[in-house]
This record gives structure tokens, C-alpha cells and sequence, in this order.
């Protein structure tokens, strides 16, 4: 669960007041086995927005060659 709220916070440059609270927040939850899904989810949606964005970047920032 830890690495997904990182990888999540880093996917949106959230700072550590916003890490602390979810944290926080996320740590007095009473069904762990949905936040595990959860925190599953999100994991593998931040690696795909990260694998799309080390794919796509370099090609809409180098300019065409003519």
C-alpha cells in the first residue's frame, strides 16, 4: 500500500502534507483487504500512465525532421 500512495503522490508532484494526510487517512481503515485492492489498482494505474508518458514524451518533444 505504501508504494502505491508514492507512486500516486509522485504521479501528481503531490508534497508531503498531502502524502502525510493520506497516510494518515488510509492507516485507520478498518477493511484492509479493499484498501489492498485499492492501493493494487492504483499501482497499476500509475505504471501505465508513466510507461505512456516515457513513450510519448520524447516523441512530442523532438521536433520532425523534414
Amino acid at each position: 500500500m505504501e508504494q502505491a500512495i508514492e507512486l500516486a503522490c509522485d504521479l501528481v508532484a503531490a508534497g508531503k502534507d498531502v502524502r502525510d494526510k493520506i497516510s494518515e487517512a488510509l492507516s485507520k481503515v478498518e477493511d484492509p483487504k479493499g484498501i489492498s485492492a485499492w492501493a493494487d489498482s492504483i499501482t497499476t494505474t500509475a505504471v501505465d500512465s508513466m510507461t505512456k508518458i516515457e513513450f510519448w514524451l520524447p516523441m512530442a518533444t523532438t521536433p520532425k525532421l523534414s
